[in-house]
């Protein structure tokens, strides 16, 4: 989730999963946290809806932990 932080006047990435600041707008790119936008099509139960959420590596690593099936993983080897 991005808000505006009253303490540090920025706007800041924070965890949507247990709230936890994850790093100021100008810093996300250096910052290792998960950035997923999800648009949902007909017959979803959120048909129309687009969810866009921001999950942190430590919140990240736990809910990977409970899938009966881990991610994919493979070595990046060039900027995306």
């Amino acid at each position: 989730m991005k808000k505006y932080d009253e303490i540090i006047k920025k706007e800041v990435f924070v965890c949507n999963c247990c709230g936890e600041l994850i790093a100021a707008v100008d810093e996300s790119d250096r910052a290792a946290f998960l950035d997923v936008r999800k648009a949902w099509g007909y017959f979803s139960k959120w048909d129309g809806c687009i969810h866009h959420f921001h999950i942190c590596e430590k919140c990240y690593e736990k809910m990977i932990q409970s899938w009966l099936y881990p991610p994919d993983v493979a070595e990046q080897t060039e900027l995306m």
